[in-house]
């Protein structure tokens, strides 16, 4: 790997953990209500470029406005500079582009999230949809940044394993994903003080769309977990990736279990939501091996 490529290698992870720290700092603001911390005004706090005299919500909502800014600048200027050190390499840019795409997009969903004001308390249908079209877009980019660190490890090259039980495993992971982003905001809106009542408000004529739809998140869970296990027998021996896989799906649920039985304290559910991500990065960059190793025994071939 030469010098510059080593570089850039360095700043797509630090990157990714930007990017992380943003969706975890994400959780926050909305288990906290603080997405309406800086009113309606988009990109400005309240009027202002800078809050003056900020309280506890505008502060959290504001951090995390700042950050995601950041994640932006630090993707835009990958992309860049990725396209500058890998320009004979299409694969990579190709993964870059997607991954700029998807950024933009990102920054117009969240502030589409404080315009539409689906945010505090808000329990509009519009926001269940908000949520679901924003977590389905992270998990993209996501995707999409693993790929290009694959790529920038192995001078360009990044193509995914073109696998059924891969595109089933991931639609799960999305379908997963989804019903947990609903999951969480339902025990926003409505807190329940023990497990039993959590069931029984489920269960309701009258009860919310986030809380009839907690019940599909721990059965997609297992879902995918069992959809995991498939995809991984047909994964390259070869791969340390599949063995990562199993064991932070493990962990994964052991958490989430743990999560449904304390009723979801902020902490947890933020572990949680990092688990996700690493589970996502793990998938992803079992598919990319799987792939590259498939490529090089057809090359000793």
């Amino acid at each position: 790997m030469e010098k510059s490529e080593l570089r850039f290698y360095r700043l797509c992870w630090i990157t990714f953990f930007v990017l992380i720290a943003v969706i975890l700092w994400g959780a926050v603001v909305r288990a906290t209500g603080s997405g309406a911390g800086c009113g309606s005004h988009w990109p400005l706090c309240n009027g202002q470029v800078l809050p003056q005299e900020p309280g506890v919500k505008t502060l959290i909502e504001f951090i995390h406005r700042a950050t995601s800014g950041l994640s932006l600048m630090l993707v835009v200027f990958a992309w860049l500079w990725g396209r500058s050190i890998f320009r004979t390499k299409p694969e990579i840019k190709a993964v870059l582009n997607f991954s700029v795409v998807a950024m933009l997009l990102e920054a117009a969903l969240g502030a589409g999230l404080v315009l539409l004001e689906h945010v505090g308390v808000d329990k509009s249908s519009g926001r269940v949809i908000s949520i679901s079209l924003h977590l389905i877009n992270t998990t993209f980019l996501m995707a999409a940044w693993i790929s290009v660190i694959f790529g920038a490890k192995n001078s360009g090259r990044v193509r995914l394993h073109r696998n059924s039980a891969f595109h089933a495993t991931f639609g799960l992971f999305l379908l997963t994903g989804v019903t947990g982003a609903i999951t969480a905001l339902g025990d926003t809106l409505f807190p329940a003080e023990t497990l039993i009542e959590g069931f029984k408000q489920d269960f309701l004529s009258g009860a919310h769309i986030t809380q009839k739809l907690r019940v599909f998140h721990p059965l997609g869970a297992f879902l995918f977990a069992t959809s995991v296990v498939i995809y991984v027998s047909g994964v390259p021996k070869a791969s340390r990736a599949r063995l990562v896989l199993i064991v932070s799906v493990l962990a994964q649920l052991a958490v989430g279990m743990i999560n449904l039985a304390l009723m979801a304290p902020v902490v947890l559910q933020m572990i949680h939501l990092a688990l996700a991500n690493f589970v996502l990065a793990s998938l992803w960059w079992s598919a990319l091996r799987a792939e590259s190793t498939t490529q090089d025994a057809r090359r000793e071939t």
